[in-house]
This record gives C-alpha cells, structure tokens and sequence, in this order.
C-alpha cells in the first residue's frame, strides 16, 4: 500500500462555507464538486465548486463556480462525460410521486470544461412528503408547503450488466410521520424518519423508475433518529450490499448494511456494519479484483479495504497520514465536533476549535490506484452563516496504490 502526501485542492476564500467534496471522471480527468451552499432546508438552487486535474490528482484548477449542479448523485466512466443529478434543485414533478430538476452533463475535452443541462424526472411508487415553509423550530402544522420533496438522489449512480443505470435514493413519504417540533434533532423537525430506495433509468438519467425499497424507518431501531438515510451501493457478482447512514447527527451511530442476492427485490434486515467508526454518506468501490474501498464521515475519516465479498475491512490511518504533511497549518486534532447544538452555537474565532473533517469519497483513477478526497473545517460545520471566518475551510485528496 503507498499513500502519496496530500494534496490541497482548494483553500477557501474568508467568506466561503466549503465541504462535501464528490469526485467523479470527466473525460480524461477527474473532478471535486465541493458544496459552497449551506445544507438547509430552504435553500432551493444547488451552488457547487468544481476542480479538475488532468495528472490523477497531482494538481488541481477551478473550472467551475457558482455552479447550479448537484453532486451526491452521480455517474462517471473514464474517457466519458459525467451525469450528475440535481439536489437543493429538485422540485416535485407533475405530481406529489414525482420530482424532477437539471440533470447535468460535465464534459472536458482541448482544455475546455464545458456543462451541458436538460431534465431528469424519476417516479416513486407513492406521494412524497413535502418540506413546509417556515424556520426550522417553529409550528409547522399550517405552513403552505414548498416545492421540494423531502426526497433526494444520494450515492453513486452504477451501471448494471444490462446498461441501465442505477441510482439510490432516500426521503419521505407522505404518509409516514413527521417528527414533533420539540423533536430534540433541530435537524429532523417536521421531516419524517427516512426510507432508501433504488431508481433505474434506460436513458442515461433522464427519467428514473422505481426499482426496490433498501430499508424503511421502521426497519431502524428507534435510537438511530434518521432512519434509512444516506446509502451507497456495492454489487459483488450476485450479491448486492447497500451501506447506509442511520443517525449521523445525535446520536451518532454506526453505519447499517443490507444485502440482497435476487437483484434487490428482497433484502435482509438492517444491522450493523462492526469495525467502521464513522456514521454518514458512505461511498466506495469494488475493483474488478473483487477489491472492496469503502469511505464515510463523522466521527473520523477513514478509507477500509477488504475482500468485496466478505465484511471484514481494514482502516487505513489517514488521519495520521494528513498531519504527518500538514500539521503546521491545517492539521486534524479532532475528528467530530460533538454536541451539534453546542457547536452551532459556537462563534467563529472562539477558541475551542473544530479542526475536523466530515465527509470524504474515493474513486478509483487505474488498476490498483485510487484517488481519496477530503473536507476540512478547521472553525467548525455550519458555523459560518455570519462575517468572516479566521480559518478557511480546504479540500484535501490524496492518491491511494494497492499493491498487486
């Protein structure tokens, strides 16, 4: 195993809130699309960062500001555009089972990024539940609605052997329950617990049809507040594995699997993914080797590697390996910044500091090579709604060689 020195991608201007790095091809080089929005309920157009780097991840450019294009859901191949599914942009469709937004094409080709944008629309088997205008603490119960399912794509979108694509997804549906307004998860109030599902699409994005149902909240255990959130995919021959989030906020809990061996139409029961430390959006590959990656976030920041057909995984200390280069500006002390309320509380510049790092992605670049990308929030998540911040958020990656 040879873990090259990391290399920053990108250190944010005074102003910036930078986190979520997603990495995908684009043609002949590989992307970060980092999310410059903050992640809130109301927020309704999707606002990215994107770099690129034409040498695997031995330098980097901004290509790409402002940019109205998700980055949680999307597909890439080497030597081909990507297709990305929209986020904060969703809308509901010409129904309450519907939603649609831009689906985007990332294209690089003589020196020249290029986004091209029409429609994707995808059907659920029933109404969606909607978000409902207001701040997030208040009564609910009379606020009009908007137009944004508590629904979304989430995870990398595979193509299977038959050259569809297949793309997960999580939200709520209509009819589950929403949460009290003295729910004591600011984040879950008037949203329900989640349900994952997967979508299939026979035109490269455009329109998605339901597929499967992974796992629904009552499927979770009580004490994970989030239900069945956040879900990556891996396909090992016959046997599908989806590894998703339960409670990646307070408290937090492990990541959960479930596997299926017929094609995702039955699934076993939730349980629990031992010997992973981290709690939220996980991603990860499996090589043509049968070689399984699997990275998360929160509490820690971790890349495992195991044999794609078992679940025994073996960290890495990536931790260590960042601060062994970048301890004099920018290293990790604390891989979790605790109680969420305390530190939203928190005001930039105090001096408990954060110095952690919350979501992460890899991708595979070559035969036994891998690029690995990574936030860093030296003053704390969501803590930057007002002024400027004395430390600046980065975007850190670093490329992984499997021997043999």
């Amino acid at each position: 195993m040879r873990l090259h020195p990391p290399v920053r991608v990108y250190r944010a201007r005074p102003e910036e809130h930078i986190t979520r790095p997603n990495l995908c091809h684009v043609n002949d080089a590989v992307a970060v699309i980092a999310q410059q929005s903050l992640d809130y309920n109301d927020v309704l157009v999707d606002r990215r960062l994107i770099f690129l780097s034409a040498d695997a991840g031995s330098s980097w450019k901004e290509v790409a500001r402002d940019a109205d294009v998700g980055s949680y859901s999307l597909f890439s191949e080497s030597g081909r555009e990507a297709i990305v599914m929209p986020y904060d942009s969703q809308t509901f469709g010409s129904d309450g089972a519907q939603i649609t937004g831009p689906r985007v094409r990332l294209s690089w080709s003589n020196g020249k990024f290029d986004m091209t944008r029409d429609r994707t629309v995808a059907r659920f088997p029933r109404e969606l539940m909607t978000f409902r205008q207001g701040v997030v603490g208040e009564p609910f119960e009379n606020k009009p609605p908007l137009n944004k399912p508590i629904t979304s794509f989430w995870g990398t979108i595979q193509r299977l052997t038959d050259g569809r694509l297949m793309a997960p997804a999580y939200g709520c549906y209509a009819d589950d329950k929403r949460s009290a307004i003295d729910n004591p998860l600011v984040a879950m109030r008037r949203m329900g617990r989640f349900t994952n599902d997967l979508l299939v699409s026979s035109d490269e994005g455009r329109t998605w049809s339901w597929h499967c149902t992974i796992a629904t909240a009552r499927d979770i255990p009580a004490d994970c507040t989030e239900g069945a959130s956040e879900v990556h995919l891996f396909r090992f021959g016959d046997l599908w594995r989806a590894v998703f989030r339960v409670s990646g906020i307070e408290p937090l809990r492990p990541v959960h699997f479930c596997e299926s061996r017929d094609g995702g139409r039955t699934w076993t029961r939730p349980a629990v993914l031992w010997g992973v430390g981290e709690s939220m959006d996980p991603r990860g590959v499996i090589t043509e080797e049968g070689v399984m990656l699997l990275c998360a976030g929160r509490k820690a920041f971790e890349l495992y590697i195991g044999d794609g057909s078992g679940l025994q995984l073996h960290p890495l200390n990536l931790i260590e390996h960042h601060n062994l280069y970048c301890e004099a500006g920018s290293a990790i002390t604390r891989t979790y910044f605790g109680e969420i309320a305390r530190e939203m509380a928190r005001k930039p510049g105090e001096d408990e500091r954060s110095n952690t790092t919350s979501h992460t992605d890899v991708l595979q670049t070559g035969r036994n090579c891998f690029l690995f990308a990574y936030d860093y929030a030296p003053e704390g998540w969501r803590v930057k709604e007002q002024g400027l911040v004395p430390r600046p958020d980065e975007i850190f990656a670093i490329r992984v060689e499997i021997e043999g």
